[in-house]
């Protein structure tokens, strides 16, 4: 496996790290609201977690479809960089963030680091 199948692997991995949550927000806002350990109530709560569910569907498909859809890879890095990293930074500029929020943000913490691996890897590769 070359390093640049090892990127597209790692770029694949995060996309679904986004896609997950997505569909499970737009689908059940209840599992999401649970997920992030918040009340979902009333419509307006519910359609804002729906719409985040969407923006994370689209940012997830965009880095799942890097290996077969190469002229997107940049587009798809930046915006999966862009929506994780502030997701990150608004929930530590947030003191009285919940345990279940910043589960969430580490796990996009994660996620940056195996972006920062994938383009490493290309870079050398």
């Amino acid at each position: 496996m070359t390093t640049d199948n090892v990127a597209d692997t790692l770029l694949v991995l995060v996309g679904i790290v986004n896609l997950v949550p997505g569909v499970v927000a737009t689908l059940s806002v209840e599992r999401a609201a649970a997920a992030y350990g918040i009340a979902a109530d009333g419509p307006d709560l519910a359609a804002v977690l729906r719409h985040r569910g969407v923006l994370l569907m689209i940012v997830g498909l965009g880095l799942v479809a890097v290996p077969w859809w190469p002229e997107i890879r940049t587009a798809a890095i930046v915006a999966g960089v862009i929506s994780m990293a502030s997701f990150v930074a608004i929930v530590l500029a947030r003191p009285g963030v919940g345990a279940p929020l910043r589960k969430v943000m580490w796990i996009d913490v994660g996620a940056l680091g195996l972006v920062l691996v994938a383009v490493l890897l290309r870079a050398i590769g």
